[in-house]
């Protein structure tokens, strides 16, 4: 889009593109204010910032579709071939832009999967300890209940022992055989009971273990949870402080540059001025000979006419 008060002459498409292939605005959008204040100071032309990336894209538009009779509307031959040189130039600086764009997404890209790849890494071998640890203590309780239970039996079955047999009704073949029967004694017949209460106190202690590891693996997703959070936010901190550092680098660059283009606005204007005294000096002695010679003229007639008299 063109600037609606001035219209590009091709000395202007030539100044803007020579801005642009010194500036390289691609890699910076801050440096398409260089650029315009570039082609305000070779064109002594007022330009806005996007006038002149919207004729820069205009331009290669025309150039990428080889539309090379819009690109020569006015101009000389050496401004035509000027032109499609920097437009080539400015072309590649493009595709270059691209490519490196690509580059870097590819690159992130990578770098996010093995980081992704880390951290699931170490949630399973954090995982796997604390299950193996966990397991550990559940099979040493297990083993304390076995050998409780283990012991209260023993003891049961020798007090049985030692218990009197008590004579029960036989039954038709043992009356005739005259064999006695022992019937339970006190502690046979709480022995049920008890192996019911051990059985439930190792069931209430597997239940205990499976909600520690319940807990455990809970609390280890939790933590790594927070370690991926702290991480992207130091991640952020550092993005945060490139960016701050690139600002404070596109200022300096910008300071500079300021400096620069006052240098040549002022270096432009004094060589001016130093030949505007050279005009004034020759018209000044142009101007002398001219009255001198006027003047030997106006001697050489009088006394032409002082002659004749």
């Amino acid at each position: 889009m063109q600037d609606n008060r001035n219209r590009w002459s091709c000395f202007d498409d030539i100044c803007l593109l020579k801005g642009v292939v010194a500036e390289n605005p691609f890699n910076d959008a801050e440096k398409w204010k260089l650029v315009q204040q570039s082609v305000e100071l070779a064109t002594q032309k007022s330009y806005s910032v996007r006038a002149c990336r919207d004729h820069l894209n205009h331009l290669l538009k025309k150039f990428i579709t080889e539309d090379r009779a819009n690109l020569r509307k006015s101009g000389t031959e050496e401004e035509y071939s000027t032109k499609e040189q920097l437009l080539q130039h400015v072309k590649d600086l493009k595709l270059e832009f691209a490519e490196e764009r690509k580059r870097q997404e590819k690159k992130k890209t990578s770098e996010k999967g093995s980081r992704e790849a880390a951290v699931v890494a170490r949630y399973q071998a954090a995982y796997s300890i604390q299950c193996s640890e966990n397991v550990d203590l559940v099979v040493d309780e297990e083993l304390d209940a076995s050998s409780v239970l283990e012991t209260s039996l023993t003891e049961e079955l020798q007090s049985s022992d030692c218990a009197s047999p008590v004579r029960v009704p036989p039954s038709t073949a043992d009356a005739s055989a005259g064999v006695l029967m022992p019937t339970p004694g006190p502690s046979s017949q709480l022995d049920t009971p008890h192996l019911l209460r051990s059985a439930g106190g190792q069931k209430r202690k597997a239940n205990l273990a499976y909600e520690f590891i319940k807990k455990k693996t809970h609390e280890n997703t939790l933590q790594i949870k927070e370690l991926e959070l702290k991480e992207k936010q130091i991640e952020l901190k550092r993005k945060k402080l490139e960016l701050e550092e690139q600002k404070e680098r596109n200022k300096e660059e910008q300071f500079k540059k300021q400096i620069e283009l006052q240098e040549r606005r002022l270096a432009f204007e004094e060589e001016e001025r130093r030949e505007r005294l050279i005009r004034d000096k020759e018209n000044e002695k142009n101007l002398c000979n001219m009255v001198q010679m006027t003047f030997e003229m106006m001697k050489h007639m009088t006394e032409m006419i002082t002659n004749k008299t």
